[in-house]
């Protein structure tokens, strides 16, 4: 491990920084409202807050680090593996941004009528081919690669995969437990450092790069 933090790039380190910040904003000040808005921009259930714009952010610098990756690497299949990395994360930082997940599940609500009930529960199980589609690509992604690329992607997918978990849990609470505050925190801080740790994989496969030129 000690070895693993000498390579803990400065990006990640302000990442992580930031997305504590944030987290302790949500713990202190959700229920406080600024700039006339009608709910508090520091609660991280927000479609739109604090954490969802630092949130967008990190998905946007993943999407950067893998497409230039994807444009140095002489390697097709690794070319071709970082560009769907790319267009992965820009897909994760626009719905960050727009709530493209919310919008299908309230749609799978009123509309199919056999998934109503996994809707109202969970876009995580109304939505459950598409994570799991994301989820074996990253796997794949991430076996695909050596050292410590691999080991921190690893960490990035481990932090996605209790995200979910929490996702779950949290249609379990939301609405009948002051838990779900501590839940939706600790939800969407690991959602920022799962991210965090790909753009740290990302800049060191991309240094050796830099390396060989």
């Amino acid at each position: 491990m000690r070895n693993l933090a000498k390579t803990l790039t400065p990006e990640f380190k302000l990442i992580t920084f930031v997305s504590f910040i944030v987290l302790i904003l949500h713990f202190l000040l959700h229920s406080v409202r600024i700039l006339q808005y009608s709910y508090s921009i520091f609660y991280l259930d927000e479609s739109f807050s604090i954490g969802s714009i630092i949130t967008t952010c990190i998905a946007f610098s993943a999407f950067v680090y893998a497409g230039k990756i994807a444009l140095v690497s002489t390697k097709k299949s690794e070319s071709i593996l970082y560009f769907l990395y790319s267009g992965v994360f820009i897909l994760f930082g626009l719905e960050e941004a727009f709530s493209f997940r919310d919008a299908l599940n309230d749609f799978i609500k009123s509309n199919v009528s056999f998934l109503s009930d996994a809707a109202n529960f969970s876009w995580v199980i109304s939505l459950g081919v598409f994570v799991a589609i994301f989820f074996a690509f990253l796997l794949y992604g991430t076996l695909k690669e050596k050292s410590d690329v691999r080991k921190f992607m690893f960490l990035g997918l481990i932090c996605f995969v209790l995200v979910a978990v929490l996702e779950l849990i949290g249609g379990r609470l939301y609405g009948v437990s002051d838990l779900y505050l501590i839940e939706v925190g600790i939800e969407e801080f690991l959602e920022m450092i799962g991210l965090a740790f790909f753009v740290n994989a990302f800049g060191i496969k991309l240094s050796t790069f830099s390396k060989s030129f």
